[in-house]
């Protein structure tokens, strides 16, 4: 899978620093569309969305395992935003208008009290209504990222099994189409980049892996094991996109569906 492009103001500042999922990192974030809302082309693709129409969307962690032992990987607190991009098929994220904060968007078990839906905001300009920030500085209130954290509050929600990496379901947001003109359109998450607080302050996506833990900023730089400096520890899976028109191998299908029907008309 490849890296995704970061939204709004974050653009010049993360994108191309994130690892491609193709690469071998310690945690992925992968957005998907829930399979009660896939419709022909699985879990990245829906073509000819309609107007109204709701789309379940998931967020995983998924952890790389690499001692065969899923029972000390682990997902702590994941914070971030996610917004519409480019093409004209407009919608809008499920989310808070503000203070208090819900829990809409959360799955157990990452609803500790300090988890939120986040609070809607026009991240990119196009009209329509993405979650969180671009901000990489100062406080907020409300505060508008997302964010799952673990039931337990101070230590990662852990895994099973040994063989395969470990998935969490980490979050569970709506999109709705409200337009459905246009290009095509990708749906994003993008990790907080907190770039103020001090040392610690910018560390605040955190997780378990192979029994050592990892506090990380938005970009995956950050410590591991409390004191090791580490850099690229985060990757992101592809966009989920909505298009209106059809991909290249489902045309050619539908021209060789119109060239079987010509022969048995001459036929």
């Amino acid at each position: 899978m490849s890296g995704k492009m970061i939204a709004g103001a974050a653009v010049a500042t993360v994108a191309g620093m994130i690892p491609s999922a193709t690469q071998a990192v310690p945690l992925t974030l992968d957005l998907r569309i829930n399979a009660a809302s896939q419709v022909g082309d699985g879990a990245k693709n829906i073509q000819f969305p309609t107007l109204n129409q709701v789309i379940t969307l998931d967020l995983y962690g998924i952890i790389e395992n690499g001692d065969a032992n899923r029972t000390n990987d682990g997902v702590q607190s994941i914070e971030g935003s996610l917004a519409s991009l480019g093409g004209a098929v407009r919608g809008n994220f499920r989310s808070d208008t503000g203070a208090p904060a819900t829990q809409t968007n959360n799955v157990s078990p990452f609803k500790f009290a300090t988890a939120q839906s986040g609070v809607r905001s026009d991240l990119d300009g196009d009209g329509d209504l993405d979650i969180g920030s671009n901000i990489t500085t100062g406080s907020f209130s409300p505060d508008p990222f997302w964010r799952a954290v673990s039931d337990s509050g101070t230590s990662p929600q852990l895994g099973s099994g040994t063989t395969g990496n470990q998935e969490f379901l980490l979050g569970q947001i709506l999109f709705t189409v409200t337009q459905e003109t246009g290009a095509a359109t990708s749906l994003n998450f993008t990790p907080r980049l907190r770039t103020d607080g001090g040392i610690s302050g910018p560390r605040i996506q955190k997780f378990r892996v192979d029994g050592v833990d990892y506090a990380v900023n938005g970009i995956g730089t950050g410590v591991k094991g409390g004191s090791t400096v580490v850099t690229g520890t985060i990757a992101l899976g592809d966009s989920v996109v909505l298009t209106l028109v059809p991909e290249p191998t489902s045309l050619g299908i539908l021209g060789l569906g119109a060239a079987a029907l010509l022969r048995r008309r001459k036929a």
